[in-house]
Order: structure tokens, then sequence, then C-alpha cells
């Protein structure tokens, strides 16, 4: 068995980010954590008083569609997978209100052992109109951006073909 070396910290900045500033972020092509980027956000105040009032600020934002949701079984630990023989996966998918989504993820907190809940890629000016102009970042402006909410899940490692930034409204990533 080999031994592999720690990964290397990733390095941080603090504060908003200019335009000028992040151009010479994009060209060193490294990881990098940006934190307080979006600390002035309406969101992340809302974020900062607990799950219920992220809940109705977004709500408040007047979602204009359904959602696609996925949900895995507590047993699964929070990991969207394949199933145990490769068949299909170990989540289902379903349609349905935002709002719905939210009271199920709140209630799931309170759970020892909830299963896993996500809303993954949804485009927020398409979602959320409201919350789109509320909550704009305007350094990467070619990138349109989307909105991830979910409980305790993993992803596994990959590579995202388009240049992106997380921005991370509440909990952790």
């Amino acid at each position: 068995m080999t031994s592999l070396t720690p990964p290397a910290a990733i390095d941080e900045v603090e504060g908003p980010v200019e335009q000028e500033r992040f151009e010479k972020i994009r060209t060193a092509g490294r990881p990098l954590v940006m934190r307080g980027l979006v600390s002035h956000w309406p969101a992340v105040a809302a974020a900062r008083e607990g799950d219920e009032p992220i809940a109705r600020y977004l709500m408040s934002c007047d979602p204009t569609r359904p959602i696609t949701a996925l949900v895995a079984p507590p047993e699964e630990g929070g990991r969207y997978f394949y199933n145990s023989d490769i068949t299909g996966f170990n989540f289902r998918t379903g349609r349905g209100s935002l709002g719905d989504f939210l009271a199920d993820l709140i209630r799931a907190h309170t759970t020892d052992s909830p299963p896993a809940f996500a809303v993954q890629s949804e485009i927020i000016s398409e979602l959320m109109p409201a919350f789109a102009r509320a909550n704009a970042l305007d350094i990467l402006p070619q990138v349109e951006p989307r909105i991830w909410i979910g409980n305790r899940i993993r992803v596994a490692p990959h590579f995202d073909l388009m240049e992106n930034i997380a921005c991370n409204i509440a909990g952790r990533r």
C-alpha cells in the first residue's frame, strides 16, 4: 500500500475582490478561498440568523417555478452515487415547490439520521429573479449563477467544465 502526502493548503484571501485583483487570481489557475466575498449579501444576513430565516428569505424572493430535488436514504450517509449493484442510482429525483423542499429540509435537521436532500444547479435568474438582483456577484459576468441547497451531502471529486465561484451562504462546504 502506498502513502499519499497530504494535499497542499489552499490559499485564502479576505474581503471584497475587485475585478483587477480577480483577473490576477484567475490567471494563477489555482483554487482559492475568498473569505467574505459575499458577506454583504442579504441572503448571508438571513442565513446568519438560522435555518428558518434563510428559508423565509428564499421564499420572499418569489420562486417562479418548481425545482428538481434529489433524496437519498439515511443509510447512504449523504453520498449520491450508484446503487450497490451499479444498475442505477442510490437516490431518487422529484419535482416540487421550493417551499415544500425547504420545509422538508428543516424538518430533517431535527432527526438523528436524516435523508440527504439536495437541489442542484438551478439557474437563479430563472428560479428567483429577485434573489439574483439582490445577491449579485459581478466578477464572472459570463457565468449564469446557479444555486445549490441541501443538507450534509458528499459529492465525489470532479472537474467542472465551466469556470465558477462557489459562494457559501449558509452552513459549511
